[in-house]
């Protein structure tokens, strides 16, 4: 069974970092075994080099581990080359200048191919981006934008590679000279530089050309008016902005759906192109504005109205523009500090599924108005199929528990996850509870704690390893809901997870990862009002399914919170948010100014 990534990462990271320090130790036995340490220096920088090509693949966080302690890629890929060259010169004599001077060459152009890479890297950040770009609207996407030159270097520089011909010739130039033959050795070595000299030449014409092509479409806006065209006939009266961090595209995700059913013209707005790719096949039309003055210079003329999934500090952009009116609609009904944060105050609206959202923000005494609320349902759970009796033990053979954890939130305080410090004994409680389990991580899992992520990955091993057809779900959000169907059962942590669930009427678990007195608990995450709760032990678990599955004492008040929380039923709630998306956009009236 292939290694799970995390532990795939953490072995690259110390492949890379032990090659360097066994390759101090070579050199240091040298004058012992001379043939014998360059053999093991070359082999080690090639080792190295491959645990490089591994660690690219790995997770960025841990390339980030390495750069903390002065191992970013540019100082180590001199440290390895410096080390090769070191014991070329030492341990294999006879060098004339110019082979030398050609070995020396090569690792110096290798350092400014990584420079320039660095450099095109800062200029697209902070003065490019990728200018415009764009999805299922009329005009082809311009070649320069739809693939431009030296993209790749963003996320992973091709330029930290072009050594591989000096690390090979060096491997089998100490392999030639253990046979005796130096001549032939340094032959091989040069052979080996002259290809790295070629590679980073290549690459510091690519970061070139990369860095003109910037300039030029930061200069010309190329594309602009087929765009601008493009835009105008489309007439898009609501826009779905967002902004945020690569790990944070499900937020967006979910909201995808709903809006390839709106009756108006809808424009999604991207401050990021990383969200791209990770936004599946939606039909609808998308562009991508990274900096305000796109933002403002391609914003439609027919815009009425805006919708913010997600609160970020980007958003301040399109704030600030007061011809639109603007509503926060987050991404689910949560109890969650982070999901009725105080700075919500600045737009228009806010959208809440239910009376709780509303409830979360006037409790804060923060400046918020009752008349800036807006009750929409959550019309992302039109398909949870609705179950009015709990599910016996006797009506399904084998039941099925949905574990679906929340991530750790950005900081301490908002950690709700019990994955790192629970997950492990849940999952295990399920297994000898004889249960079939769908486990499911949040996306943006150990995006601050690793050890997250590395739990994760082992309990999708132990699932896989373990009879009974148990499932890790991955992909996008819609995996959720489907889940949601297929299970009797929830356990879950605060989160929005738990509020959509309760669209199903089912049982479920919260977790109570810091051991709060459960009447606290409930007071302070209603959410879990009518769930049983689950302390850091994990020990009540077994109780509380097969209490769910039989008894069932929480159902009553499961039907009067899901009231509360998502607000009346109704035959169809995706027709209901956009009869109030309707009204938002008559409310905002008038020609945008």
């Amino acid at each position: 069974m292939p290694r799970p990534a995390a532990v795939t990462g953490r072995y690259a990271i110390g492949a890379v970092a032990g090659s360097l320090v066994l390759m101090l130790v070579a050199l240091g036995v040298g004058d012992r075994w001379p043939a014998a340490a360059l053999v093991a220096v070359t082999a080690l920088a090639a080792a190295g080099l491959a645990a490089e090509v591994v660690l690219a693949r790995a997770d960025d966080r841990r390339n980030d581990v390495l750069a903390r302690v002065l191992l970013g890629p540019p100082p180590r890929f001199l440290a390895r080359d410096a080390l090769v060259l070191a014991g070329l010169f030492v341990l294999l004599p006879g060098w004339r200048w110019w082979q030398a001077g050609l070995a020396v060459a090569a690792a110096g152009a290798v350092q400014a191919a990584q420079l320039g890479a660095a450099a095109l890297v800062l200029l697209r950040q902070r003065a490019y981006d990728p200018v415009v770009a764009w999805q299922n609207l009329p005009p082809p996407l311009p070649r320069a934008l739809a693939h431009p030159v030296g993209r790749a270097l963003d996320d992973r520089p091709t330029a930290l590679f072009c050594d591989a011909g000096l690390v090979a010739g060096a491997l089998a130039g100490a392999l030639a000279a253990v046979n005796g033959t130096a001549g032939s050795a340094r032959t091989v070595v040069v052979v080996g530089a002259l290809l790295t000299l070629a590679a980073a030449a290549a690459a510091v014409i690519y970061v070139a050309a990369g860095v003109v092509q910037a300039r030029q479409v930061r200069a010309g806006r190329p594309g602009g008016a087929p765009l601008e065209r493009a835009l105008t006939e489309l007439a898009p009266q609501v826009l779905v902005y967002f902004s945020g961090p690569a790990e944070t595209s499900h937020a967006l995700v979910q909201w995808l759906g709903v809006f390839e059913q709106s009756r108006r013209p809808v424009l999604i707005v991207l401050r990021e192109n990383w969200h791209l790719p990770r936004l599946g096949g939606t039909r609808l039309p998308i562009v991508v504005l990274p900096s305000a003055s796109e933002l403002h210079a391609y914003l439609p003329a027919s815009a009425r109205v805006a919708l913010y999934p997600a609160n970020a500090g980007r958003n301040d952009h399109l704030l600030a523009h007061d011809g639109i009116r603007h509503s926060f609609i987050g991404h689910g009904d949560s109890d969650k500090g982070a999901s009725f944060n105080p700075s919500n105050r600045r737009y228009d609206e806010i959208w809440v599924a239910g009376q709780a959202g509303q409830d979360r923000y006037l409790r804060l005494n923060e400046g918020f108005r009752p008349d800036q609320f807006v009750q929409v349902g959550r019309p992302q759970l039109a398909g949870i199929h609705r179950t009015d009796q709990a599910a016996t033990a006797t009506q399904r053979r084998v039941p099925t528990v949905a574990y679906l954890p929340t991530w750790e939130g950005y900081y301490d305080a908002h950690d709700y996850s019990s994955l790192a410090t629970m997950g492990e004994r849940i999952v295990a409680g399920l297994l000898a509870a004889g249960v079939r389990v769908l486990f499911k991580p949040h996306p943006a899992t150990g995006l601050r704690l690793p050890r997250a992520r590395d739990v994760a990955d082992a309990i999708s091993a132990t699932l896989a390893a373990s009879p009974g057809g148990h499932e890790t779900l991955s992909g996008r959000t819609g995996d959720l809901y489907d889940a949601f169907n297929r299970a009797d059962i929830l356990v879950s942590d605060v989160s929005s997870v738990v509020s959509d669930y309760l669209a199903s009427r089912k049982p479920y678990i919260v977790t109570n990862p810091r051991g709060l007195p459960h009447e606290e608990f409930r007071i302070t995450y209603p959410a879990a009002s009518a769930a049983h709760l689950l302390d850091p032990g994990a020990d009540t678990l077994p109780d509380a399914v097969r209490e769910s599955l039989d008894a069932d004492s929480w159902r009553a008040r499961r039907e009067q919170l899901a009231d509360y929380l998502l607000g009346p039923a109704v035959p169809d709630p995706v027709g209901r948010f956009f009869d109030e998306v309707d009204a938002f956009v008559v409310r905002a009236g008038g020609v945008r100014r």
